[in-house]
């Protein structure tokens, strides 16, 4: 959150696994309730309405609007980073990202859709909130990861995104973006999972708990036998080559430029991946986009005063 004027810029980075603010980072699942659940944990109150939040990751969707999930996820993050700064009301400024291929295409629904309430009004784990949400920035997903090492950029460089449903390819030149040259491809995180699942199906005949998975995916200790390690070792190998296979596909070529690896996948990336480590940058922060979404979003509201005045 950056304060500005009187508002507050607050970044959301709306993942298909996860959603991201500058300080905090739940998992994307909503359940709805006609009553308040019994077991509350992330509970968001909304027109008469209970949604449990976070309890699992909501399923891969190409268009986020296309139901009212993202809207309740984002008011659950505006809430979740307010709570971080002792904020329950004011005028907000939001600044999200969408994928890259898809921004010409889904800005302006994007941007409708979650300013379809400009005086949103709920309970979040028993605190009240009432906000005015005054405008909407939307960023591609990918550039704002990496905001603050621009000097490092000369040359060609390439970022890849790596969340939970896509990679997100930026091709930079000089520190340029090369619009053309950027590329959305499904080949996320989950699709690690989902082969992680079939490949203990198949050797073992036995469904494993996505949270030993996830527990994998971040190198956490995972308290089952080194057979099954062993396979989701080999699966992660082989998910590290579909992505190394993408980014050549798209030009990648770590002899003649850097590439700087942002997002869950990074984690699986960098262990079981093959690249030139003094030519290969992981961004291991997770919030980094959002926090990349509100600096770029604070230079457009920077900018636009000026021309006002």
């Amino acid at each position: 959150m950056i304060p500005y004027k009187d508002s507050y810029i607050i970044g959301l980075d709306l993942g298909y696994g996860n959603i991201k603010t500058a300080n905090i980072c739940f998992p994307t699942g909503v359940t709805v309730h006609d009553t308040e659940p019994v077991f509350k944990g992330k509970t968001l109150l909304y027109k008469g309405t209970y949604y449990k939040i976070g309890e699992s990751s909501k399923p891969f969707i190409s268009d986020k609007t296309a139901d009212t999930d993202f809207l309740i996820l984002a008011y659950a993050g505006i809430a979740a980073e307010c709570l971080a700064n002792n904020v329950t009301q004011g005028n907000i400024i939001l600044a999200v990202g969408i994928p890259t291929s898809m921004v010409k295409a889904q800005r302006e629904d994007t941007r409708k859709y979650l300013l379809s309430d400009t005086e949103p009004e709920f309970e979040y784990n028993g605190r009240h909130f009432k906000f005015h949400l005054e405008k909407c920035y939307i960023f591609p997903q990918g550039y704002p990861a990496i905001y603050g090492r621009n000097n490092e950029l000369s040359g060609v460089s390439m970022i890849a995104d790596i969340g939970n449903g896509t990679m997100n390819i930026i091709y930079l030149s000089d520190k340029k973006v090369i619009e053309e040259k950027c590329h959305t491809e499904k080949i996320g995180v989950g699709q690690f999972r989902i082969m992680a699942h079939n490949a203990i199906m198949d050797s073992f005949g036995k469904k494993i708990d996505p949270a030993v998975v996830e527990s994998f995916i971040f190198g956490r200790k995972t308290d089952i036998s080194e057979k099954y390690i062993s396979v989701l070792e080999k699966t992660a190998e082989n998910y590290c080559r579909q992505l190394t296979d993408t980014l050549e596909k798209y030009e990648y070529d770590p002899d003649f430029m850097k590439l700087y690896v942002a997002g869950g996948g990074g984690a699986l990336l960098k262990r079981y991946g093959k690249y030139e480590p003094s030519r290969t940058f992981f961004i291991n922060d997770v919030c980094a986009a959002a926090k990349g979404f509100e600096h770029f979003a604070l230079l457009k509201c920077k900018a636009e005063s000026k021309v006002i005045t």
